[in-house]
């Protein structure tokens, strides 16, 4: 019986494709599948696949499926659902996993059989740095807990990356990555996934290595990316939680983050704006909220004028 789905996009990885999957095979178990969507690659990403990986796949151990370019959320949508798992979750072609991956995914699993469990990860620019690495966890309460007792503390912290968290296949029949969203599509949908969880487990260990790519999403933001955010952001309207509230304040400077690369002024509609100065009224004194995010809320294009003046005069 398959219990652990891991699911990987790859989109042009030859550079740290071995790395990623090599890390999978020195600790995988008969207990899990890998699948790997190669999301239409110019380079030799899927060559690598098939002949460095010919033993997992003839085994089943690795799923591989081709498909023509359409991006990350396509992929690991057509992941989903050809996984088998109880749980599923994902790993990215330039990151790796590290020691105890799978044995303590495992146990956490038949021990708490949650809706979600989590564990931290360290970042990482090369891979020596990993060894020294601080661990990051998407909020610091661990063990067994009530998702409604920590769900404040998960969304002002941001951490949504799906790579942290291993879920319950059956939240993915109503639920799947929003197709067409380019930019923060992880935290469209994990959201919405812990609204709808009740029980987690967190690992108070790191299981994962997340390199710092100056090369994804968030460092190459397009004009286009910014309208589903603007749109999310305008489907949360009249959602007075606290949760909702640091989502609100994070999603704000997400759009801001993504004005700033693109050198633009950011245009709100009078209904944005109108929430948004509720939002920092709300969050004022909140201290879960930093005083720079606060600022952004108050006036983004302000902020940015600032941040010009002092950077010139550097």
């Amino acid at each position: 019986m398959i219990s652990l789905s891991i699911i990987i996009p790859v989109y042009n990885g030859e550079e740290y494709l071995t790395q990623a999957l090599g890390s999978i095979v020195d600790q995988i178990d008969n207990q899990s599948e890998v699948i790997i969507i190669n999301d239409g690659s110019t380079d030799n990403s899927l060559s690598i696949i098939n002949n460095n990986y010919k033993n997992e796949i003839d085994s089943g151990l690795f799923k591989v499926i081709d498909q023509a370019n359409a991006g990350v959320s396509v992929a690991r949508n057509n992941g989903i659902k050809q996984s088998v798992g109880e749980y599923i979750t994902f790993i990215d072609a330039d990151d790796f996993i590290l020691p105890g991956y799978f044995l303590e995914i495992q146990a956490g699993i038949k021990a708490h059989p949650v809706d979600v469990l989590e564990m931290g990860y360290i970042p990482f620019i090369n891979k020596s740095d990993v060894s020294s690495g601080k661990a990051c966890y998407s909020h610091n309460t661990f063990g067994l807990v009530d998702s409604s007792t920590v769900i404040s503390s998960i969304f002002s912290r941001s951490l949504f990356y799906p790579f942290l968290r291993v879920i319950k296949r059956s939240f993915f029949d109503n639920n799947l990555f929003p197709v067409g969203i380019k930019f923060c599509e992880d935290l469209i949908l994990l959201q919405n996934i812990y609204r709808q969880s009740k029980h987690i487990y967190h690992i108070e260990k790191p299981l994962y290595a997340y390199r710092l790519n100056p090369n994804g999403a968030t460092g190459n933001v397009k004009p286009e990316y910014i309208t589903g955010m603007l749109s999310f952001y305008t489907s949360l309207l009249g959602k007075q939680e606290v949760h909702i509230m640091y989502l609100k304040a994070n999603i704000f400077y997400v759009i801001y983050k993504a004005h700033e690369n693109l050198n633009l002024k950011i245009n709100l509609s009078p209904n944005i704006r109108k929430d948004s100065l509720k939002l920092l009224w709300t969050l004022l004194w909140d201290n879960k909220i930093t005083k720079k995010r606060k600022f952004i809320i108050f006036s983004p294009n302000l902020f940015y004028l600032l941040r010009k003046i002092i950077k010139g005069s550097n």
